[in-house]
């Protein structure tokens, strides 16, 4: 899954996944992910 809410007993917890390939630039990938996760409060 590339997004998903996951229930802890703690509460929820939203995560975020991924593809790396071999065509990947690391940087690139690493803010994909940080857009992924941004949640505008």
């Amino acid at each position: 899954m590339i997004r998903f809410i996951e229930q802890t007993s703690e509460g929820l917890v939203y995560k975020s996944g991924g593809g790396i390939t071999i065509d990947s630039d690391v940087a690139a990938e690493y803010q994909e992910m940080i857009d992924k996760v941004y949640l505008p409060v």
